[in-house]
């Protein structure tokens, strides 16, 4: 069962890490959107790593996560709630993740 997995439950510990420290103002947004992202991306490439069936790249749950993160940090960047170092630093582990979890597919 997809409760039962560790991989999981410390992807989720990582994000409520990242929202406690930002709300609780001990994190920069910035350092806790990073946090975040990489949590998210944690859970997702476990994910994929025990799919026997791999999936084209736009159907991929990483994927999708990795763009949605990167379209929220572009959109921080310009905004100014995000510094452009930041920015640049989330949407590279995010696009990080997505090519990880394509280099697995292949090596399958």
């Amino acid at each position: 069962m997809w409760y039962k997995e560790k991989t999981l439950w410390a992807g989720v510990a990582g994000i409520v890490a990242a929202a406690g420290g930002f709300f609780t103002g001990t994190m920069s947004p910035g350092f806790a959107l990073q946090a975040a992202v990489s949590a998210v991306m944690v859970i997702f490439l476990r994910k994929g790593a025990g799919n026997p069936k791999p999936k084209k790249l736009l159907a991929q749950k990483t994927t999708r996560a990795g763009l949605v993160s990167i379209a929220a940090t572009a959109v921080g960047a310009v905004t100014g709630t995000l510094p452009i170092a930041v920015a640049v630093q989330t949407g590279l582990t995010a696009l990080a993740g997505i090519f990880l979890r394509q280099g697995i597919n292949k090596s399958k």
